[in-house]
């Protein structure tokens, strides 16, 4: 599901992301972290400060992970829906039902919101130039359908961000304890629906 690099840092980052999603972030000890990673804890410190920047950078390696999956939706052949609904899914949908199988998974959203709203920009920033390129790749088939964003002083641009702005309202629906799916299917029916009219 997800890929690390095959190196110690790699292996330190998805031994972590095991022992924060079995144990939360609170609760996590760079003990932890080095047994489940099979290394020393100097072996640890020499690479992380501490828990601190190691959740860092696995919100740094899981963001960038779900923008090459958002790219790569769009790659796939299908409708304008199709590979939105796809871009959501692979790379925000996905990381919201891993979390979801663990007691912690919200503790952990809320964390990186703390910690790194940084990187969670960044990444939304991302996402925004990766929807927009795929929007774009995928008008280009139909010019008429382009046509119809430039005469509502439109652009892919400002699409991808409504999506992103609207799934950030649709994440504080997931984190107060409801379902999703059903609203983002609806936000992506609804854009697509704009996009092909």
């Amino acid at each position: 599901m997800f890929h690390f690099v095959d190196d110690k840092r790699g292996i330190i980052l998805e031994s972590a992301l095991t022992v924060f999603i079995t144990y939360g972030f609170k609760k996590t000890s760079m003990d932890d972290i080095a047994k489940q990673a099979g290394v020393s804890r100097p072996a640890l410190y020499q690479l992380f400060k501490n828990k601190t920047d190691i959740f860092r950078a696995l919100s740094r390696d899981l963001m960038e992970n779900s923008v090459n999956k958002a790219s790569r939706a769009f790659e796939e052949p299908g409708s304008i829906r199709e590979q939105l609904y796809r871009a959501i899914d692979s790379s925000i949908m996905e990381l919201h039902r891993f979390c979801d199988q663990s007691p912690h998974g919200a503790e952990l959203i809320g964390v990186n919101q703390e910690i790194a709203r940084d990187i969670e920009f960044e990444w939304k920033s991302s996402m925004i130039t990766a929807i927009a390129a795929g929007i774009e790749k995928s008008l280009e088939a139909d010019h008429s359908n382009a046509s119809k964003l430039a005469q509502h002083n439109l652009d892919s641009v400002a699409v991808a961000s409504i999506l992103m702005h609207a799934m950030e309202g649709v994440r504080e629906t997931y984190l107060s304890g409801h379902a999703i799916d059903n609203y983002v299917e609806q936000l992506v029916d609804f854009i697509a629906m704009a996009l092909e009219n």
